[in-house]
């Protein structure tokens, strides 16, 4: 299993807060409303979110995922001819692996881009006679 990465975004401003909560604001990446940063899923990473949760939100939880598990979840969606356009470099998910996605890079012009897949419930009923 790989490394769990957190997607945070900041909501407040840091004005006529205690310096300390602007400066874990800075560690965190984040010194701007809206601005989003990805920060690894570790104990001080969690500390530095609660001091300063009142100015922060999570918008996910990701994990990084094997090549075999990504296989297992979606390989079915995929035709073996993308491998001509793009090389897959990382897979990712959600803690309940109902949202996957991939880092690709484009082999032509080497551009980076992502494809996110999404799992959909599909409920049946059978009708017993």
């Amino acid at each position: 299993m790989g490394k769990a990465v957190i997607m945070i975004e900041q909501t407040g401003s840091p004005i006529r807060r205690h310096h300390s909560q602007r400066e874990t604001l800075i560690g965190l990446s984040l010194n701007r409303i809206g601005r989003v940063a990805q920060v690894p899923d570790t104990l001080q990473t969690r500390g530095m979110i609660a001091k300063v949760r009142h100015l922060v939100r999570v918008v996910t939880e990701l994990r990084e995922l094997s090549r075999r598990r990504f296989e297992a979840l979606a390989g079915y969606a995929r035709t073996p001819e993308i491998v001509l356009y793009v090389e897959e470099i990382e897979w990712y998910a959600t803690c309940d692996e109902r949202l996957i996605g991939l880092l690709v890079r484009d082999r032509i012009d080497h551009d980076f881009g992502w494809i996110i897949l999404a799992a959909m419930n599909v409920c049946v009923f059978v009708r017993s006679m």
